[in-house]
């Protein structure tokens, strides 16, 4: 049985660069064994017939902050074509304020910060429908409460990050610009960027800077350049 997971990729906030966070959560996906698609029109009737047809067990989407409410409603939408698929949202948001899902009825559950490794466990439980309580990164509700597992520690093998999946939309995969993402956190503690709160959030769960190795980086360009079309690199 094959088990698809839906993202709702907008692809008018991403019409110069590429939604990296949903190419990797996609390549992560298919590395466990999962069969993801891009939905990139979200008009409710075509949505909605859209997940019939495909019949996800899990709807996924990113919420920043002045766009949350949007991505609510997009998911109410979700649940009334497909009650039975699992409504997951992550991105900056809920990573920033995960009292988001009391006010989302929806969304089931919140990713929350970086999830490499949680995300593909996550995969797993719902797919064999078992429980994903003791996973990190995570808020859902318990009996009508939410409840908000602690952050795992940051990642620090970046090298371990399978490259992004350029090949799940031909808009994507044709784009003339390719963002290659070579490191996290930040150096510096500007007070005017979200990277000092983000520090703050994850404060003893590792080194904060983290970069992949120059190999690493040159293989995954070369790779794209070999396969994709390629004019700008980011």
């Amino acid at each position: 049985m094959t088990h698809t997971i839906a993202f709702l990729y907008d692809q008018d906030e991403s019409r110069f660069l590429e939604p990296v966070s949903y190419l990797l959560l996609s390549a992560l996906a298919k590395r466990a064994g999962f069969h993801t698609v891009f939905l990139d029109d979200h008009s409710t009737p075509k949505l909605q017939r859209a997940l019939a047809s495909l019949s996800p067990f899990a709807v996924c989407a990113s919420a920043y902050t002045g766009g949350e409410h949007r991505i609510a409603e997009l998911m109410r939408a979700v649940k009334e074509a497909t009650p039975h698929a699992a409504c997951i949202v992550g991105g900056s948001h809920p990573t920033f304020h995960p009292a988001y899902l009391e006010n989302a009825p929806a969304i089931d559950i919140l990713l929350r910060g970086e999830a490499d490794d949680v995300w593909p466990l996550l995969l797993q439980r719902l797919a064999t429908r078992t429980s994903y309580a003791d996973l990190p990164n995570l808020s859902f509700r318990v009996d009508g409460k939410c409840v908000h597992t602690p952050l795992a520690s940051l990642k620090t093998d970046l090298d371990d990050l399978p490259y992004l999946d350029r090949d799940v939309s031909p808009v994507i995969r044709d784009k003339p610009l390719k963002c290659f993402v070579t490191n996290r956190g930040c150096m510096f503690r500007c007070t005017y960027c979200f990277e000092e709160s983000l520090a703050k959030l994850v404060e003893g769960k590792g080194p904060f800077f983290r970069r992949q190795s120059i190999p690493r980086i040159i293989a995954e360009v070369a790779h794209v350049k070999a396969h994709y079309p390629l004019q700008f690199v980011m």
